[in-house]
């Protein structure tokens, strides 16, 4: 009846059959106004519901594929191993656990996320490690529910299991970690803990890893990591999380859960910080904490300080070296040294004033992002 585009189509709604429900569907458009608008192609004399068109300038097709794909059938189609046509950049793309999952265990999120798959389902029953990355990874921009995609993930070279040979679109970090300390570690069952934490990176392939600190026996109120010192080079930070696990050891090796802390990279700060152990289910355990020493420089600010301390050095020789020549009155060497230092002059000039440059920039950034975090809460408020 709708395709011949009568206006008014009654029926019996005390019949909970495929009609009613057909119905349903059509009226939740406009708002569930109750009025649907015809499309502009029934008014033509042409129009018949029952045979195709041969123009088609006044229809607007649409395509609508629908796949179901496997992790890693995902993850084989982005090494090239397959090529299944994905498009994923501006249209959402939702994925869900299989229901083989009896047991309600969850996938890896990263995956998806690092795909650029817009909503990630995991099943919020399994206290897991899965649900864990999901809790932090929207600890990000207040909590929101939303996180932007970095830019250069909307770039057609962009591929999570490569490493890039460019990275002029990338932020690239640096990050020193130092475990100092912990205090008041408790395990579910009674007796002491004896304590070693696990370091890991996450994130793409290229930046994943995990390191291990050394373990402190039978003290779980106070124990000290005489300055363990750990440093990742991140690649992409905005898609990087990183993951502080305490387990306890017993006497045969077997390790048990104690509790774990889980931050997103971009939502890290330098110097010394207390980080908060939290459960199975990412609540907060009381009293529980480590005593980190964080320093994050971003990599192409290590660059440039190592090339002007270089510069630094060579100045000062050259400058050793025209007061000797001047020593011995040897004229040549002495124009031959300044000129030299003259060209080492201007590049340095060059690299403090770049040095200067992206300091004044990560500053604006991190002025931006606190002054976006004030407004969510404000707006929450």
């Amino acid at each position: 009846m709708w395709n011949c585009g009568l206006q008014m189509v009654a029926l019996n709604y005390q019949t909970p059959d495929k009609a009613m429900q057909l119905n349903e569907a059509m009226f939740m458009q406009n708002g569930k106004s109750g009025y649907v608008l015809k499309p502009q192609y029934m008014f033509d004399d042409t129009y018949n519901p029952y045979e195709k068109p041969s123009e088609i300038h006044n229809f607007n097709p649409l395509v609508l594929t629908v796949r179901v794909i496997g992790a890693r059938h995902l993850k084989k189609a982005l090494k090239g191993i397959v090529s299944p046509s994905i498009e994923i950049e501006m249209i959402g793309v939702e994925v869900y656990p299989k229901g083989s999952r009896l047991d309600s265990s969850n996938y890896d999120p990263i995956r998806m996320w690092n795909c650029g798959l817009q909503m990630v389902a995991l099943n919020y029953q399994t206290p897991d490690k899965a649900m864990q990355l999901n809790e932090a990874m929207f600890m990000q921009n207040g909590k929101s529910g939303y996180v932007l995609k970095p830019q250069y993930m909307f770039d057609d070279t962009y591929n999570p299991y490569e490493k890039p040979s460019e990275i002029h679109n990338f932020n690239p970090l640096v990050l020193t970690v130092r475990v100092i300390g912990a205090r008041h570690l408790k395990k579910a069952l009674k007796g002491i803990v004896s304590p070693s934490i696990e370091i890991e990176m996450i994130g793409v392939e290229y930046d994943c890893r995990k390191c291990l600190t050394r373990v402190v026996h039978d003290n779980g109120l106070n124990p000290v990591w005489s300055r363990e010192t750990f440093v990742f080079n991140i690649v992409c930070p905005e898609l990087a999380l990183i993951r502080f696990l305490v387990s306890h050891l017993d006497t045969f090796d077997d390790s048990s859960f104690v509790g774990h802390s889980t931050i997103p990279v971009t939502c890290l700060r330098s110097g010394y910080r207390s980080v908060q152990l939290k459960n199975e289910f990412s609540e907060e355990l009381d009293l529980s904490t480590l005593l980190i020493y964080m320093d994050i420089k971003r990599a192409k600010d290590t660059i440039i300080k190592t090339s002007v301390g270089m510069l630094k050095y060579v100045y000062e020789n050259l400058c050793k070296m025209i007061v000797d020549s001047k020593t011995c009155g040897n004229e040549e060497e002495v124009k031959r040294f300044e000129s030299l230092r003259e060209k080492v002059t201007e590049k340095l000039k060059n690299k403090t004033e770049e040095t200067r440059f992206v300091n004044l920039e990560l500053n604006n950034r991190n002025e931006m992002k606190i002054i976006n975090e004030l407004s969510i809460c404000k707006m929450k408020k």
